[in-house]
């Protein structure tokens, strides 16, 4: 599909869920390039193509998201990896190409959550527990991506202006913006 024909599937997501331009987004292999802050660590692997999830490929995908602080894994929820070829979706259709997404954190530990909570006012009941959540740094007009991804109705969307990171996440439907990350 061509830029312009998921342009106008993203801007009327309720038409586009029936039109061709969706279908054929959604039909494509899933590919998600990323890249892990703190371990320079890069990842461009198809998790889905022909209907289904790709065993290994999605395998790899959850390792890469683990908690780098415990090294503890588990299965990430699919969704949100959707959630990311979305926003790989939109940087094309934006700026024409796609580019890696920074992954600041993904899953983490209760340990690890502990930690944020008291250091960061992280959320005692955060979604990154269950590997529902990640948080992308400094994409490309960040504002514009949060903007998006609450039009399109995503779970959880937060954005931290002070530092461009914006979360997503697969829970239910809420917004927020917070100075300090």
């Amino acid at each position: 599909m061509d830029r312009r024909c998921f342009l106008g599937a993203i801007l009327a997501p309720g038409v586009a869920l029936a039109s061709p331009g969706w279908s054929e987004f959604w039909a494509q292999p899933r590919t998600l390039w990323l890249r892990r802050s703190g371990t320079n660590e890069e990842v461009k692997l198809t998790y889905w193509k022909d209907g289904l999830l790709l065993r290994d490929p999605y395998i790899q995908l959850c390792r890469f998201l683990r908690d780098v602080h415990t090294g503890d894994a588990v299965y990430m929820d699919p969704r949100i990896l959707d959630l990311m070829f979305v926003v790989h979706g939109y940087q094309f259709s934006t700026v024409g190409a796609t580019s890696r997404l920074t992954i600041t954190n993904a899953y983490e530990s209760k340990l690890t959550n502990r930690r944020l909570v008291m250091t960061h006012g992280a959320s005692r009941t955060s979604r990154h527990m269950s590997g529902q959540a990640v948080d992308i740094a400094n994409p490309i007009r960040p504002q514009d991506y949060v903007e998006y991804m609450k039009y399109l109705g995503a779970g959880g969307v937060g954005y931290y202006p002070d530092s461009g990171h914006m979360h997503l996440d697969t829970g239910p439907k809420r917004s927020w913006t917070k100075s300090k990350f």
